[in-house]
């Protein structure tokens, strides 16, 4: 999650329309014109290191006194970030924020999933197809990198075959340094200036490299290359070669088993 719109541009998170209010507040409020410009959210605050965690406290104390910030996407369902665009000493970043679950039992795994994903991003270091972590503002809020340009998701069928076949590479990259996305989609796809760059990546893994894991290594990297090669199929329009299509086709007990996920749990869990 988490790209900036510029004027002008379409760039949003699928089904989330832009809107503009407090971060903390759970009452949208009215959308930014196509003058203004985000505030600053964390003015003062001087981190200067994603590892700069002894003083926490006050950073959160300090950051939780936001100016107005540029929403992204709104939190929906369980275990949902609310995804902004914001300054943090002086410059662009996004913000992932679950503070919205602090003091309840859920905050545990919120916190969580922000260790793990700025751990996932550290792991990545300079590599330009990521965003990079800029600061842990709290123990419930990740600043990362702003990448400007628009969603894969918002990018019209393109005749550009050579979009697609960077996604594949970019993937096979991620995979080379030994972890595996695991949500790969239009939407996690953002085109800075034409290149691909994954973002979210909260249910990014280490590749296990223990005796015996081989095989479940492999199934995740097939995974990835499943949903990109969707991607090129859909997204972009693009036809799959006879080794590709054998790829993205599943088994019928996996079929079964992703219908129980995405019409009986997922809507349970995000409460519809």
């Amino acid at each position: 999650m988490r790209l900036l719109n510029r004027p002008g541009s379409a760039l949003h998170k699928s089904h989330h329309p832009l809107e503009a209010g407090r971060a903390c507040s759970s009452t949208p409020a009215a959308p930014l014109t196509p003058d203004e410009t985000p505030q600053t959210a964390a003015e003062g605050l001087t981190a200067t290191s994603v590892h700069a965690t002894s003083d926490a406290s006050t950073l959160e104390n300090e950051y939780s006194g936001q100016m107005s910030a540029h929403f992204l996407q709104r939190a929906k369902g369980f275990l949902k970030a609310e995804v902004y665009l914001t300054q943090f000493n002086g410059q662009s970043v996004v913000c992932k924020d679950y503070r919205r679950y602090a003091g309840t039992p859920a905050a545990l795994v919120a916190r969580w999933l922000v260790r793990h994903e700025l751990k996932m991003l550290e792991q990545l270091g300079g590599w330009t197809h990521a965003p990079q972590a800029i600061a842990r503002l709290s123990p419930l809020a990740l600043a990362m990198e702003y990448i400007p340009g628009p969603l894969l998701s918002d990018v019209a069928s393109t005749s550009d075959a050579t979009l697609s076949q960077q996604l594949i590479r970019i993937v096979q990259q991620l995979h080379q340094q030994q972890m595996a996305h695991n949500d790969i989609r239009g939407s996690n796809v953002v085109l800075r200036d034409g290149v691909p760059v994954l973002i979210d990546f909260t249910s990014a893994v280490r590749l296990p490299r223990l005796p015996g894991t081989a095989t479940l290594a492999r199934m995740m990297r097939r995974f990835d290359l499943r949903h990109s090669l969707k991607l090129k199929q859909r997204t972009l329009g693009r036809p799959l070669s006879t080794r590709e299509a054998r790829l993205v086709m599943r088994s019928k007990r996996f079929n079964g088993a992703l219908r129980l996920w995405k019409k009986q749990i997922l809507p349970r869990l995000k409460g519809r």
